[in-house]
């Protein structure tokens, strides 16, 4: 098998999930899918304009369903 085509077999699929400020929503997405994911698929998310931080109501929810947030940083898409 060439190469490449092992490569592709390898990977795990990726989720892209991206948003304006990357601050709510699409970081909620991301953290709801990788929970249920369990690690299966390759998870980002992203925002066109990146606010500085996640919103704290956003991580406040997130953590109630027991997922951690604290250490979420809104970014651009690579």
């Amino acid at each position: 098998m060439p190469a490449q085509s092992h490569d592709l077999i390898e990977k795990s699929p990726e989720v892209p999930f991206v948003c304006v400020h990357n601050a709510g929503r699409s970081q909620m997405a991301a953290g709801l899918l990788a929970k249920h994911a369990e690690g299966k698929l390759k998870i980002r998310s992203a925002g066109s304009a990146p606010a500085n931080e996640i919103n704290p109501a956003v991580a406040r929810v997130m953590d109630e369903v027991g997922i951690d947030m604290s250490q979420g940083v809104p970014q651009t898409p690579h």
